[in-house]
């Protein structure tokens, strides 16, 4: 009965962590949410909301500018991206967004050296899909 009451939880937790964006009828997740369920979503198709920088060894979003500024590693997922959507990420620098891409556990392989990356894990974006200048 325990385990059952723990699994419960966890699947309440999990299912309420995310924020549903009514425009794309899709659950977004904040990088420190992404963080806290990494195993689960790891390979998986997501949505991420956050502040997005890309600048010199720094490639990453965050959950916000505020977070971004404290440096807490918890709160940020670096960015992979194809050529192909280069163009929108640079034009979202220092701005937040909405993305879409496959979520990694673990970006860093071994013996590589890797400069730009706030945390290990990841998202492989597909997609930005939305843009806009920071509130704060």
């Amino acid at each position: 009965m325990k385990y059952k009451a723990s699994f419960f939880i966890l699947i309440l937790f999990i299912t309420s962590c995310g924020y549903k964006n009514t425009r794309t009828n899709e659950v977004s997740f904040l990088p420190s949410e992404l963080n806290n369920i990494r195993q689960l979503q790891d390979n998986k198709e997501v949505s991420v909301r956050g502040y997005l920088i890309h600048e010199p060894e720094n490639y990453s979003v965050w959950d916000s500018r505020k977070a971004m500024k404290s440096g807490n590693v918890e709160k940020c997922i670096s960015l992979l991206y194809a050529s192909n959507v280069q163009s929108k990420i640079i034009h979202a620098n220092r701005k937040y967004v909405y993305l879409t891409g496959v979520f990694k556990q673990n970006v860093i392989k071994e013996n590589k050296v890797y400069l730009g990356l706030c945390n290990s894990t990841g998202i492989q974006v597909t997609d930005v899909l939305k843009s806009k200048k920071s509130p704060e």
